[in-house]
């Protein structure tokens, strides 16, 4: 499950129920501190976390980092959420955090969206052997969740 910050992909994945191992990589790219771990110690985390269940579910965009993860799937579900609701949702959740010392996504989230939304719309030809989903408005992400569509 891809999508930019503030798309809802944690929030989606949550509602997924117990069937599914959900691996939300930025839980494990990141220290206590915010600071971004070596790529081999996040890579190891998350290939131990996936183990051997038969269905899990990815939500991140650390797609040049995890390679294989992105070739294994056999769906993916891209959150193409308006930049005005991510950016409306990153300003509450910075709200919570202000004082903490985490650096403003606001600051960089526009052409962090756009650069995402140019390399997603290319999904479906890099990995033939997933089912693209693509999903424009919270709404109709929780309508597909519930509908299992």
């Amino acid at each position: 499950m891809c999508g930019p910050p503030g798309a809802g992909k944690a929030e989606l994945a949550s509602r997924l129920g117990e069937d599914w191992e959900i691996v939300e990589l930025d839980r494990f790219y990141w220290d206590g501190n915010f600071k971004a771990i070596p790529d081999q110690t996040f890579r190891n985390k998350v290939f131990r976390r996936l183990g051997d269940s038969p269905q899990w579910v990815v939500v991140g965009n650390h797609r040049q980092r995890l390679p294989e993860v992105w070739e294994m799937a056999t769906g993916i579900v891209w959150l193409d959420i308006p930049l005005e609701v991510c950016s409306a949702r990153i300003a509450i959740r910075e709200k919570a955090r202000r004082g903490s010392g985490i650096e403003s996504i606001a600051s960089w989230l526009p052409k962090y969206w756009q650069r995402l939304k140019a390399d997603y719309t290319t999904l479906g030809a890099r990995y033939p052997g997933a089912v693209v989903t693509r999903l424009d408005s919270s709404p109709q992400a929780v309508e597909a969740l519930r509908t299992g569509a």
